[in-house]
This record gives C-alpha cells, sequence and structure tokens, in this order.
C-alpha cells in the first residue's frame, strides 16, 4: 500500500492469444465470399444463360459430363462416354482444355447438384479464395487493413465481377497461378528440394487447369536474371520443378486429343497477332483505372530498384516483379494472352505492388507530415470512390430467354426423347444446349448445331463451307435425320449462310413446318432478349433415320450414328 493512501491499480491481464488462429482468417474470407455472391445476384448471374462469352456454355457441359460419368461409376470407356454425350450435347470441349477444373467442379456438383446457382456459388468460392490469398498476403506484408483494402479492390474490378459472374475456369486458374507465385517465392527465401517440389506441383495444378498457365515458365529465370543469384541454376532443387510440370502435365498435353487446339500456331501459339509490352502497359492503365494503375507503377519502380540493389527483404516482391515480366512476354508470344480475360493472372501480384506504391507515396514529403487519421481517411475516401466506380462499371449478364425455351420443351412430354435442332450464333446455340442438358436427366434429348451439321468449320469458325447447296437438300436432311424440334434464333448476330439457308427453308414448306410459340411475349420488353420461334416438324411417318455427321475438322471428325 502507498504511504500516500493512493489505491494501486491491479495491471490489466493480458489478452489470451487465440487458441485457433484459423478463424481470424475465416473472417475475411466469409466477407468476401458474401460480397462475391451478392456481386453475381447484382449482375444477373442466377436469371441468367451461361452466355457471358461463347466458351461459357461449353466449359458448364463439359464439367457435366464430367460430373455424370464419376456419378455413374464409370459406365463406359471414357471416350465411348464423351462421344454418345457430344451427340447429345455438342459442346463438350474436353481434350481441348485441361481436365482439372471439370474435375474440380465435378467435387463440387456431385453433393450440391449442377444447377445454376450451385455452379456460381462454386465460381465465388473460387473468388473468395483469390480474394482471401490476396489478403492474407497483404496483411502480412504490411497491415490487415492494408489486406481488407486490397481484398475488396480485387472483388470491385469489372473483369473480376464479370467473371465472377460465369461458369468459366479463369478465376479457379488465377488462384492457382497466384498459389504457384507464392510457393516460388517460399523458394527463392529457402531453396530446398521440398520447396522446389511445391512449386512445380502448384504450376502443374495451374497448367491442367488451362494451357495460359505456361506464363509461369519465365519465372525462375527472370527471378536469376533480376536478383544475379546465378548459384541458384547448379541446384537441383532449382530444376525440379521442370521435372514435376512435365511428369504430371506431359501425359496428358501428349496424349489427350485436341489438345493442339486445331492449328496451335495459327491461334494459339507462337507467332500470329501480340501485344507489345507498350500496349499492356496500356491496358493495364485502361484495366484498373489511372489511380490504381498509378499506384502500380511507383510500386514496380520502387520494388524494382530495391530487386535490383539485392536489398534485403521478402522474396515475394522479386517474385511478383518476376511474374509480370514474365506476364508482358507471355503477351508478346502467345496471341491468345491478348485476350483481356488473360489480365485476370496478374490481378493478385499488382494489387500487392498497387499496396507497396501506396505505401512509399504516403512516406514521402509532405503526405509523411499528416498526422495519421488524416492519412486514413485520406486512404478511406479514396478506396471509397475507387469501389464506387468500379462497381458501376461492370457489365450486368444479359438474359437471351433460351433458358424458358429449354426448359418448356423439356418439360413437354409428348417431345421425350425427340431430337432438337438449335440455330443460332454461337453464343445462343451454346446456351440453349446447356439449358437442355442441364434441365433434364442425362442423357435425354439429341440436341444437334446447325452450325455443325448444316455447315463445316474449324473450331473458331474459319475455313466454313456449306453442306447442303439448296433449302431442298437441307429439307431432306432434316426429314431423314427425324428433327422434331426447330429452335429457330431470328436476332442472330451475324447469321451465317447455313442459317439464312435454313430460314429460306422454313419459308417453303409452311404445310411441314408447326410454329409451336414465339419468345419472348409480345408485351416483353428487354434488350438482351432474342426473337425465338420453335417449329414442330411434321411427317416422320414410315422414313429411315439418317446418320447424323458432325464435322470437327481435321483432327476430330467423328461419323455418330442414332
Amino acid at each position: 500500500m502507498s504511504c500516500s493512501g493512493a489505491s494501486t491499480v491491479p495491471p490489466r491481464p493480458a489478452r489470451p492469444k487465440t487458441r485457433h488462429p484459423q478463424v481470424r482468417r475465416l473472417v475475411p474470407f466469409i466477407l468476401f465470399l458474401c460480397v462475391a455472391v451478392a456481386s453475381q445476384w447484382s449482375g444477373g448471374a442466377y436469371h441468367s444463360e451461361f452466355v457471358a462469352d461463347p466458351d461459357e456454355p461449353a466449359h458448364y457441359v463439359t464439367a457435366l459430363m464430367v460430373r455424370d460419368y464419376i456419378a455413374a461409376f464409370a459406365p463406359a470407356s471414357p471416350m465411348e462416354y464423351a462421344r454418345n454425350y457430344y451427340f447429345h450435347y455438342p459442346k463438350v470441349t474436353l481434350g481441348h482444355w485441361p481436365p482439372l477444373y471439370y474435375l474440380a467442379q465435378a467435387a463440387w456438383t456431385i453433393p450440391f447438384s449442377p444447377s445454376r446457382t450451385s455452379v456460381l456459388l462454386f465460381t465465388a468460392l473460387c473468388t473468395a479464395l483469390l480474394a482471401s490469398s490476396t489478403f492474407g498476403v497483404t496483411a502480412r506484408l504490411f497491415s490487415p487493413a492494408a489486406g481488407l483494402a486490397c481484398g475488396l479492390l480485387f472483388l470491385s474490378l469489372p473483369l473480376v465481377q464479370n467473371l465472377n459472374r460465369t461458369a468459366m475456369p479463369d478465376i479457379f486458374l488465377a488462384w492457382l497461378v497466384f498459389l504457384a507465385l507464392l510457393s516460388w517465392a517460399h523458394y527463392l527465401d529457402v531453396p530446398s528440394w521440398r520447396n522446389g517440389a511445391l512449386f512445380g506441383i502448384c504450376a502443374s495444378l495451374a497448367i491442367l487447369t488451362k494451357a495460359s498457365a505456361l506464363v509461369l515458365a519465365p519465372l525462375p529465370v527472370f527471378s536469376l536474371l533480376l536478383s544475379r543469384r546465378f548459384s541458384y541454376a547448379a541446384r537441383f532443387s532449382f530444376w525440379l520443378p521442370a521435372l514435376v510440370v512435365v511428369a504430371c502435365c506431359g501425359p496428358w498435353y501428349a496424349l489427350a486429343p485436341a489438345t493442339l487446339h486445331q492449328a496451335v500456331i495459327e491461334y494459339g501459339g507462337a507467332g500470329g497477332y501480340t501485344v507489345s509490352p507498350l500496349k499492356t502497359v496500356k491496358d493495364f492503365v485502361d484495366f484498373f483505372g489511372i489511380v490504381l494503375a498509378t499506384g502500380l507503377l511507383i510500386g514496380l519502380a520502387q520494388r524494382l530498384t530495391r530487386v535490383w540493389k539485392n536489398s534485403a527483404g521478402p522474396a515475394i516482391w522479386l517474385a511478383s516483379v518476376s511474374f509480370l515480366m514474365s506476364f508482358a512476354l507471355f503477351r508478346v508470344l502467345v496471341p491468345a494472352a491478348a485476350y483481356p480475360r488473360f489480365l485476370i493472372l496478374a490481378i493478385a501480384p499488382t494489387l500487392l505492388l498497387f499496396a507497396a506504391g501506396v505505401q512509399w507515396v504516403f512516406t514521402r514529403r509532405p503526405l509523411a507530415r499528416l498526422a495519421p487519421t488524416v492519412r486514413t481517411a485520406v486512404v478511406a475516401l479514396a478506396l471509397i470512390m475507387i469501389l464506387a466506380i468500379n462497381v458501376g462499371s461492370a457489365t450486368r449478364k444479359p438474359h437471351l430467354g433460351f433458358d424458358e425455351v429449354a426448359a418448356e420443351l423439356v418439360g413437354m412430354e409428348s417431345l421425350r426423347d425427340k431430337i432438337f435442332l438449335i440455330s443460332s450464333d454461337a453464343l445462343g446455340e451454346g446456351a440453349f444446349i446447356a439449358e437442355v442438358a442441364m434441365n433434364e436427366r442425362r442423357p435425354g434429348h439429341v440436341v444437334l448445331r446447325a452450325s455443325r451439321v448444316l455447315a463445316r468449320s474449324t473450331w473458331y469458325g474459319s475455313d466454313y463451307t456449306l453442306v447442303f447447296a439448296d433449302p431442298g437438300e437441307q429439307m431432306r436432311f432434316l426429314d431423314e435425320a427425324f428433327v422434331e424440334i426447330l429452335v429457330l434464333d431470328l436476332s442472330a448476330q451475324s447469321p451465317r449462310p447455313h442459317h439464312r439457308m435454313l430460314l429460306r427453308t422454313v419459308e417453303a414448306n409452311p404445310d411441314r413446318w408447326i410454329l409451336l410459340k414465339s419468345y419472348p411475349p409480345p408485351d416483353h420488353h428487354s434488350a438482351s432478349r432474342r426473337n425465338i420461334r420453335v417449329y414442330r416438324l411434321t411427317g416422320h411417318a414410315g422414313k429411315r433415320v439418317r446418320d447424323i455427321r458432325v464435322y470437327f475438322g481435321s483432327n476430330l471428325d467423328w461419323f455418330i450414328e442414332k
């Protein structure tokens, strides 16, 4: 007791540390997941078909095939099952793209169903995982507040919002690429065979999702050149990732059908249209906006200078700068990398460098003289403005109306196991096929694509030729193939000759084609809705079913018999 009579205040007990630190990591993940789902809902994803890109229905149908094959306990050989599945739903692309995304989506949809809601929730889960990974690294390098800001910035970017509303593998791929980047940074910090193998495994998973993950290939080379750690090249652990990738990915790319993407040299390999480094910089400015792009360039210059001077620090900076150099090189050499969605692979490391740029700016005069509360308020206000601009810049997913057409046709008992023909553009044909597959017990109806049975072309639509010379020949084929239902999109974008000929075929035979229904209803006012008509072809009694030829180009020219 004090002699002055003042009472002593017992010291405050220290707060016990959380026994489960993973709980603290779970909170931002749940927040990011809720934001991702909210973005999907506000963007109309749950009320639209898979029409964000012509590839989206192909990814959905392929994942659906893998899911059904596993759920049925492999009822036939994989190729036999795939051929039959393609005959019913001609949007299967396994072989053109690697299998990991489809396996991952199948692992999700087997317990949770392959509905539109379930598939979109899987995409939101992948988006939240990537946002959480960005949060974790940024929080460790700077602060939890900086990590939260970068996570929300990631979710707000228009490209991320648009891809988050799809059933496409790009965000899943970006997450795997970022994990590979982090594992390579860990190797640079602690060069061991275990860390080298981890990078090889993460890179293999990414490459088995999509070949664009080969952007990781120059990463080790640029890391050595920038850091001048040439002694690493003498280590077995440095070359181990390449051996792991060859062992894991080599068999698939060597043996799987159509992995060459139909003349890779012309469409996806070296040569052809490429993107210059200056154009890549401009794309980043256009994509991120002037504020984020400025922060990125400042952070990139500052970290590149420190890396070149071999300043001590986490190797994540060396890995991030090296990755952006690999990314720019990839866009110069590979035409497929020119597509805007390829930028998704660089967003996470870009946000790390952006955070470094912001930190550097606020340590310079006169900003460094501001009170901490003022600096916090300035950053918060700028963040809110950027988030608002980004959220408002995302594109709402269109609703074309093929979901209603497919649901009504599949629900008609009189049309069970009948043959449907869909004639539209690539987006419309894919949307209708995916909706039929989603709404029925598979395999059910046979859906024929007019672009595949009435014409020939390569995967990308080149080398186009008509199969039938006039409406009379076209009508005889439809008769002999027992086509029962024609779904005709009158508002198809840039209709091709076979589609225009099909319109003349219907007009020339009004007694055979019965109009069942027109979509949308006359009182519906929607700019995105297609003008769709459904016809029923009569007079099949006593006629023979003709073999149906589906043309795939030189790599896959299958004849499938009904």
